[in-house]
């Protein structure tokens, strides 16, 4: 079992002394179809995103990319041109979700991407 506390990017300034022990971090959520998933996989390695699959889309079109930085300036510019090389590449974005991250029991679950 896993147990995340994720709250709104733009309050991540005012939120308290995070627990001992854990490092916060910036997330970023963007489910997109997938078309051509060759051309999404590039951008991911290309632009430090990471993109896995949607487990209630069976047909495997609906993937999600993210991005995991630590420092927001770091993270801002890792964002920025991932999202507009999927707008340039006319990758169709369902939605997109920023969030910062105050706890996670298991951050070995994300090994080797994150």
């Amino acid at each position: 079992m896993r147990r995340k506390a994720e709250i709104p990017q733009e309050h991540a300034e005012s939120f308290p002394i995070p627990q001992a022990g854990f490092e916060p971090y910036f997330e970023w959520h963007c489910k997109v179809i997938v078309h051509d998933i060759e051309v999404v996989e590039t951008l991911c390695h290309e632009l430090s995103g990471h993109l896995s699959r949607n487990t209630l889309d069976d047909a495997g079109k609906e993937r999600f990319v993210t991005v995991r930085q630590y420092d927001k300036a770091v993270f801002d510019k890792c964002v920025e041109p991932l999202l507009n090389a999927l707008i340039q590449k006319e990758i169709p974005i369902v939605k997109q979700k920023f969030e910062y991250c105050v706890f996670d029991s298991r951050l070995e679950l994300d090994k080797g991407w994150a």
